[in-house]
């Protein structure tokens, strides 16, 4: 059994893919990286392809049509055969050191079952802002929004198989990774936010809504089934917060969203 096996669905990256996978090789330890090819319509499957040459431990799958992120990451997980289980996405970059110390903490804290940790943003101009979480995220964090950055996580296998890994249903569109940490927690299998930038999170610094009204009502049904699930009446009420948000102006949304950011 591989130590660590990150997962990765993609989908017309041809321009950040490469950049992304060379960046996981910066760790030399036992690990294997499953990419699924979302049905890409560039270049991304030859230059996945290229890459696996080079990268025997890279292992590719091309799907037809594109059959979504959280389709990907499930079809990932049952090709892969790491004792750990990794994120990452097409277009970030993964900081050296990170799955050092990441498996450190793991290995050291049996109590966790998975860990992330912090992002440097950046986007065509250079990194401009960081974000974080705290390191030791309650139910009471989480109601209020997702305290993990998703492609910064490594979880223990066992605990992904456990709660039957993402859930693949439409209502959970975008909300795929909120949706796992709520069920994790009902499950009692605890994560831990490392205050250590583990990756560069690509995100434009103007960027406008992330979030159509139908991915906000998805947040809605997450928030409210996972708020059941943990027996919390509180956040059931913090679930109207993404209905809430879809109608704000754009301007004020990216305001708001600037105050998650830390300067550098």
């Amino acid at each position: 059994m591989r130590v660590i096996s990150v997962i990765m669905g993609v989908y017309n990256a041809e321009n950040s893919v490469e950049r992304a996978v060379r960046s996981l090789y910066t760790y030399t330890g036992d690990m294997e990286v499953i990419a699924v090819n979302d049905g890409s319509k560039d270049g991304t499957a030859d230059k996945l392809f290229r890459l696996s040459e080079e990268f025997p431990s890279l292992k590719v799958f091309s799907l037809e049509e594109n059959c979504g992120l959280t389709y990907c990451l499930n079809f990932a997980l049952e090709k892969s055969a790491g004792e750990f289980v990794a994120r990452m996405d097409a277009d970030d970059i993964c900081r050296v050191g990170r799955f050092e110390k990441q498996l450190a903490f793991l290995n050291g804290h049996p109590d966790y079952a998975f860990t992330g940790g912090g992002a440097r943003l950046f986007d065509e101009k250079g990194v401009y802002a960081r974000r974080s979480f705290p390191a030791q995220p309650q139910l009471s964090d989480i109601i209020r929004g997702n305290p993990f950055i998703h492609p910064t996580l490594l979880f223990r296998r066992e605990a992904l198989l456990k709660v039957g890994g993402y859930r693949d249903v439409s209502k959970t569109v975008r909300s795929e990774d909120y949706d796992l940490v709520f069920r994790l927690y009902a499950a009692r299998l605890y994560g831990y936010n490392l205050q250590d930038d583990l990756i560069s999170y690509y995100e434009p610094r103007n960027l406008a809504k992330k979030h159509t009204f139908r991915t906000r009502r998805n947040e809605f049904y997450v928030r409210m089934y996972g708020s059941r699930l943990n027996r919390s009446v509180k956040g059931r009420f913090y679930a109207f917060k993404p209905l809430i948000l879809a109608f704000l102006p754009a301007g004020l949304y990216r305001r708001l969203h600037k105050n998650r950011e830390e300067k550098l």
